[in-house]
């Protein structure tokens, strides 16, 4: 498995490229980060055949036109934020710069597998910043991508619309359930460990 993180956008957002075994799939391309992950992928000799977002907030979901355009892979989301994707105009405030709408070509769910290489990635649905927010979870190399659910040392924002805190608390709760061995790679900042995590969580 090669796991390559990019820092990027005005938003300072983790964009990842996971590939295994001449395949690859790219998360949360944000703007800006097109090119970047097309030359990695063609540096690495794989393909992208999928273009994964955890969530359909702009910030990440803003490169998805161009990527999908450079590789032709599927645009994939949970079902509950597919609206954000086709009208990036409604996520409730401003967007600061143009994002082109985009139709998911996979919609996902709580128990979904994403496929790359030998890779399985469990889609966990974990609302609560969005409706439709997921993590991404791959039991045997114990990883985790988390999105804007868990960052390190705290949680993604639910002050905007749409956001839950209920919704968001029990999909944290649930996470710290995860084997503290965990590798958490999240939307935005620093990788962490649930181990790490779990002990906040169990004040909230």
């Amino acid at each position: 498995m090669h796991l390559k993180a990019f820092r990027i956008g005005p938003m300072d957002n983790c964009v990842y490229l996971i590939a295994d075994n001449g395949e690859a799939i790219a998360i949360d391309p944000a703007h800006g980060s097109a090119d970047m992950i097309a030359e990695e992928a063609g540096k690495l000799g794989v393909k992208i055949s999928l273009i994964v977002n955890t969530h359909g907030h702009f910030d990440h979901i803003a490169d998805n036109q161009p990527l999908h355009k450079a590789t032709q892979a599927k645009i994939v989301c949970h079902k509950d934020d597919e609206d954000f994707l086709l009208h990036p105009d409604r996520q409730g405030f401003e967007l600061p710069f143009e994002i082109n709408p985009t139709i998911p070509q996979q919609l996902v769910w709580e128990g979904s597998t994403i496929v790359v290489g030998s890779l399985r990635f469990r889609v966990l649905h974990t609302p609560g910043h969005t409706p439709g927010s997921v993590c991404l979870y791959e039991e045997k190399e114990k990883l985790l991508i988390s999105g804007d659910t868990l960052f390190a040392g705290t949680y993604g924002r639910v002050d905007f619309p749409y956001s839950s805190e209920k919704d968001m608390f029990a999909s944290l709760k649930r996470l710290a359930k995860l084997p503290e061995d965990v590798a958490v790679y999240p939307g935005h900042g620093a990788a962490t460990t649930i181990g790490k995590e779990k002990k906040w969580i169990a004040f909230i």
